[in-house]
């Protein structure tokens, strides 16, 4: 028997990441009568117009996906306010997030019993690096902390977090971060889970494998995967901390760096 719309929206809550529970749902939407289940529905047909050669069948389901998203967007952008951040919907779906840090402390448990976080974009990090220790930070599949200075405590509380389970995307470019900063990174056993690092555009050498380039097939346009290697920073990194995954980033997932943050 399917659950009802409400039951399954407390699951979700619980457990963003599940895909079957987000199709239920939107399921059990349509059979109420509920045209949130259209909201859903046209809004996965607008991208995937939009992502193909279909641009002109996006651009007519446009105003039907505005009208049918006004009151979501209402009450979420309501709910950011509150909170003293911004909520993104990404695809109808209220998963993304930004916020300063010591905000998302002072809320976080009323966020994530109102939207299903998944992704956060977060400033003012060094103002509250206790962020790192929210329980909350468990479902976060994505953290975006770029164009911020981060202090030395900030990097040692987010690479000793015991809340990062779900991490596997971090954006750090353009954050003044240090030789001294990256190798506490790479000695984390916290950070192992991510898969995606970017480092770019700071004071230290960038380690990662985009940083040592690559080549295209000029017929194909995709990755040649011989050209991929490390700059020498990586390997000696990974000589004194062993395999480090978010260093080959570009060889895991062959696609131009940095990688889409929703794709995780």
């Amino acid at each position: 028997m399917l659950m009802n719309a409400s039951a399954l929206w407390r699951k979700i809550l619980a457990a963003p990441a599940d895909k079957s529970l987000k199709e239920q749902y939107v399921k059990a939407l349509k059979e109420e009568g509920n045209p949130r289940g259209e909201m859903f529905e046209v809004s996965e047909r607008y991208h995937t117009f939009q992502s193909g050669s279909y641009l002109g069948k996006a651009e007519a389901l446009k105003p039907r996906l505005d009208e049918l998203l006004k009151p979501w967007q209402t009450e979420y952008q309501a709910a950011g306010t509150f909170w003293g951040g911004k909520v993104v919907l990404v695809r109808a779906w209220p998963i993304e997030l930004e916020i300063s840090a010591a905000n998302f402390i002072r809320h976080a448990a009323d966020i994530v019993k109102t939207m299903p976080l998944r992704h956060l974009t977060l400033k003012e990090v060094s103002k509250a690096p206790g962020v790192f220790e929210v329980p909350e930070f468990k479902q976060v599949a994505t953290l975006d902390a770029s164009g911020q200075p981060w202090s030395l405590e900030a990097i040692a509380m987010l690479a000793n977090s015991g809340e990062l389970g779900s991490l596997r995307w971090l954006n750090l470019a353009g954050c003044k971060i240090t030789e001294e900063q990256v190798e506490i990174l790479a000695a984390s056993q916290t950070l192992r889970c991510v898969r995606m690092m970017d480092l770019r555009n700071n004071e230290c050498r960038d380690p990662v494998d985009n940083a040592g380039g690559c080549g295209y097939d000029w017929q194909t346009g995709g990755i040649v995967p011989e050209s991929i290697f490390l700059p020498i920073y990586g390997r000696e990194l990974e000589e004194r901390h062993g395999r480090i995954e978010w260093l080959h980033a570009l060889d895991y997932f062959m696609k131009i760096f940095p990688i889409e943050r929703y794709e995780f």
